[in-house]
């Protein structure tokens, strides 16, 4: 397998995640947002719809869906070890009945092809994380490779 997947978030979300020690899962957008009812967000889980970590078979946030969310979530990238659990979000999203009208809307001008999700939390263990680096700055927090293991 060894294949490579990313997942984009915020500088203002990074510390709480390397806090915590894992990727959260968010809200999967299977179900259209109902007009006037709120969704639940990284905080409130309890709203979530089969809730997932979302991930990208590409490393261009422009084909991820970030660029609209209220933090900038393409400043942060990290990178992943595939796993087998990590599901093809076209696929994902088909068989668990979303509606062609609503992924038709989420997806837009996007290639969902290239979206991953995990229905479970990943953990940033070394196994796992590859490298998490600043998109905007280039700086480097996590380098697996060149032995830079620790977040400060």
């Amino acid at each position: 397998m060894n294949e490579i997947l990313y997942h984009f978030t915020s500088k203002y979300h990074l510390p709480l995640i390397m806090k915590d020690g894992f990727l959260m899962l968010t809200e999967s957008n299977l179900k259209e947002p109902v007009p006037g009812k709120k969704i639940g967000n990284v905080f409130d889980s309890k709203d979530l719809y089969k809730p997932v970590v979302w991930l990208s078979r590409t490393a261009d946030a422009n084909n991820c869906a970030v660029m609209s969310a209220s933090v900038d979530k393409s400043e942060i990238l990290i990178t992943l070890r595939e796993r087998p659990h990590y599901q093809n979000w076209t696929i994902w999203s088909k068989e668990n009945r979303i509606k062609t009208s609503w992924a038709k809307r989420l997806t837009g001008r996007y290639n969902p092809n290239s979206w991953y999700v995990s229905e479970s939390v990943i953990p940033l263990t070394s196994d796992e994380v590859i490298k998490i680096e600043n998109t905007k700055t280039g700086e480097v927090y996590i380098d697996v490779d060149a032995g830079k293991l620790s977040y400060s």
